[in-house]
């Protein structure tokens, strides 16, 4: 019988997931044997398609080729030395990788590329500059340096000035007038359809959690279902090994008693060969 068992082993987060298959042969052959395995480990590198797999238990609930029974196959972490092994594996695997496990990663993603300014607020927070204050000069109304002696010019921009700062004020108490007449309206529709976000986002997460939850279960009962077969098949393996041990045994006692049994009778035969022989 030859049973396939898949271990996952943890790496690093920006390192691919690694493998562990352990494939165990065992042989039945009429000649006394010793009914042991050979189990052959190889440390593979691959992207796991744990993800289709899955999708697959949910919806047929039957594995075609149980290769990887994480929930039954267990003796990663009872057998002792065994983690470390597989792990030492693993890393030499990786060794031999031709290439870097960080090539797998995804581009740099640049935030902001196509937004100058951002760009350079970005690098300026990075380098941890402090950001420019509000130019406050532009909100003052100062009268000119030479006060009534000043040129006409010089007054005709204090009253651009004073002019452009009153349109700004009505503006705002144009809009503060506005704001409150219509902001705690606007600003409870906004709290409701906050929460009507928040909830349908809860929603969302509970039937996805509901969903792993199936998956989860699935996915133990059909590990622990198709690891009671492998057990039944091991122990019928077993029995099958013994019972050929005990029919060879038998055989090859039986081929000796078989064996004496002539002997004695050849001897017996010569011996009422050498008495017939004296008589007469």
């Amino acid at each position: 019988m030859l049973s396939h068992l898949m271990r996952r082993t943890s790496s690093t987060t920006s390192q691919p997931l690694l493998f562990i298959f352990e494939v165990r042969v065992r042989v039945c052959d009429p000649a006394p044997i010793d009914p042991s395995m050979a189990t052959t480990r190889t440390a593979l590198s691959s992207t796991p398609p744990h993800v289709q797999s899955d999708a697959k238990v949910l919806n047929t609930h039957v594995l075609a080729y149980p290769d990887a029974l994480p929930y039954y196959d267990t003796e990663i972490d009872h057998v002792r030395g065994l983690r470390e092994t597989v792990e030492q594996a693993i890393e030499e695997e990786k060794q031999q990788l031709p290439y870097a496990p960080q090539d797998l990663l995804p581009p740099a993603h640049v935030p902001w590329s196509d937004k100058p300014a951002w760009t350079a607020d970005w690098e300026r927070a990075k380098r941890g500059e402090s950001m420019h204050a509000i130019d406050t000069t532009r909100y003052q109304l100062p009268a000119p340096s030479g006060g009534a002696e000043a040129s006409e010019e010089a007054w005709a921009h204090a009253l651009r000035n004073a002019e452009t700062q009153l349109a700004y004020m009505e503006a705002r108490l144009n809009n503060i007038e506005l704001l409150r007449r219509y902001g705690p309206n606007l600003w409870r529709l906004h709290n409701y359809q906050q929460e009507a976000m928040v909830a349908f986002e809860m929603r969302a997460k509970e039937h996805t959690s509901h969903e792993m939850d199936e998956l989860n279960r699935t996915r133990k009962a059909t590990h622990l279902h198709l690891g009671d077969k492998i057990s039944t098949y091991e122990s019928r393996w077993r029995d099958l090994v013994s019972r050929n041990l005990s029919i060879r045994v038998a055989t090859l006692t039986t081929r000796a008693n078989m064996q004496e049994i002539m002997q004695r009778t050849e001897d017996m035969k010569r011996e009422l060969a050498s008495m017939d022989a004296a008589q007469v």
